[in-house]
C-alpha cells in the first residue's frame, strides 16, 4: 500500500494514513501538513482527499495537544465519503457552509443545512453524503482522533 500510495496509484482512506502516521510513531496532521509553515500560508489547505467527481478533504491545521485538526470539505453532488471508525473517544464538529450536509450514523442520517453544526462521535464508522444539486461545503472540526 505505501508503495501505491507513494506511485500514486492508490487513494487511501483517512483512516489508512492515520494508521500509518501511527505506525511511524507521529500523528497524521505531522503526514499531511508541509513541515514549513510559510509554504503552508500559500495554499488553502493540505489536499489530503479527492473524488473523480471534484469532491475533496483539505486539511487547514492541526495541534498536537490537545489533538485537533481543522478541515474544509466539498462534496460534488451525489458525492460521498465513507469514514472508519477513529480512536475512541474521537469527536467531530461539522458546520455547513453551503449545501445540506447528510451525516450516515449507525442511528440514522442527520441532515445539517447552511448555518447549521452538529457534532457526532467517530469512534463508528459514518459517511458524509451530499443529497442535493448543489455542491456542500463544510469545515470539520476533528479532536481525539
Amino acid at each position: 500500500m505505501l508503495t501505491q500510495i507513494e506511485l500514486g496509484q492508490a487513494n487511501p482512506s483517512l483512516a489508512t494514513v492515520d494508521r500509518v502516521a501511527r505506525a511511524l510513531d507521529t500523528d497524521f496532521a505531522a503526514l499531511a501538513l508541509p513541515a514549513d509553515d510559510a509554504a503552508h500560508d500559500e495554499v488553502e489547505g493540505t489536499l489530503v482527499w479527492q473524488a473523480p467527481d471534484g469532491s475533496q478533504a483539505l486539511l487547514l491545521g492541526a495541534t498536537q495537544e490537545p489533538r485537533a485538526e481543522l478541515w474544509r470539505w466539498t462534496l460534488a453532488p451525489g458525492g460521498r465519503y465513507e469514514a472508519e471508525a477513529d480512536r475512541p473517544g474521537a469527536q467531530e464538529i461539522h458546520h455547513v457552509l453551503s449545501g445540506r450536509l447528510t451525516l450516515s450514523l449507525p442511528t440514522g442520517a442527520q441532515m445539517v443545512a447552511p448555518g447549521q453544526s452538529a457534532v457526532i462521535a467517530s469512534d463508528q464508522e459514518y459517511a458524509y453524503r451530499n443529497e442535493g444539486a448543489e455542491p456542500v461545503v463544510f469545515v470539520r472540526v476533528v479532536t481525539g482522533a
